[in-house]
């Protein structure tokens, strides 16, 4: 009277789910980190950016300490 699934079928039904859940979570992973990488990207040109300025305003502030010391002998 009742239905009994074989055992057979049983694990390629797991597989299918599993591979089902795999390709949904390897989206999700790479939609993570295609957003991480944008945002990396943008602080490195940042960064090379920010350090050039301050290699800018060392030498200039350097430049002008030299001024002012030989300016007060």
């Amino acid at each position: 009277m009742f239905c009994r699934p074989k055992e057979a079928l049983l694990p390629y039904k797991t597989y299918a789910f599993r591979t089902q859940n795999n390709r949904f979570c390897n989206a999700l992973t790479t939609n993570v980190l295609s957003n991480s990488y944008c945002c990396e990207k943008y602080l490195h040109i940042y960064h090379i950016l920010f350090t050039h300025k301050i290699s800018i305003l060392t030498k200039t502030s350097i430049f002008c300490c030299r001024l002012t010391i030989k300016t007060n002998r």
